[in-house]
């Protein structure tokens, strides 16, 4: 499994939770289980970052910048959490949203497989989870990534210990 080194420039509580992610994820593989699969990939470059940002007309905050420098896109936990890459943003952000939904939204990734996304919002620079109309607000990237983080934790370890 490709693990990419954490960026330098993350913050220290940032930086427990990209581990804690690694921590995770390494339990996990050692499964076996398609069920538990988690992907990173290559980092993405400042100039991927700065081209979105100007691409889309958007400056991301500095937490989901530095996870992004980890990981440009990644899946955990088998789409429990899909993050799409900078590329992907962009499309998604061009190719226009359902008229109901909030066009200050960008769509960064989505949750559980059921239609649920991850948002950026550009005018409180606030990350939200969207699921038909209802929202979860959260103050920063890290709350969020936190939050699922838990999440995730606690699936595979109950699928580690139901099995060992």
């Amino acid at each position: 499994m490709f693990i990419p080194n954490i960026p330098e420039t993350a913050n220290e509580e940032l930086r427990k939770v990209i581990e804690e992610l690694i921590y995770i994820s390494k339990m996990a593989d050692t499964t076996g289980e398609i069920d538990l699969r988690f992907t990173f990939n290559n980092p993405a470059t400042e100039d991927e970052i700065i081209e979105c940002e100007k691409e889309i007309d958007i400056s991301f905050t500095d937490d989901y910048k530095d996870f992004l420098r980890f990981s440009n896109g990644s899946n955990l936990c088998s789409y429990k959490a899909l993050f799409y890459n900078l590329h992907e943003i962009i499309s998604f952000e061009k190719k226009g949203k359902a008229s109901d939904f909030p066009k200050e939204y960008v769509i960064i990734g989505g949750l559980i497989g059921d239609g649920e996304v991850v948002c950026f919002d550009k005018k409180t620079k606030k990350y939200v989870r969207f699921f038909d109309g209802s929202e979860t607000e959260y103050n920063s990237f890290l709350e969020f990534l936190e939050d699922f983080t838990l999440f995730i934790k606690e699936i595979v370890e109950d699928y580690v210990e139901f099995w060992v």
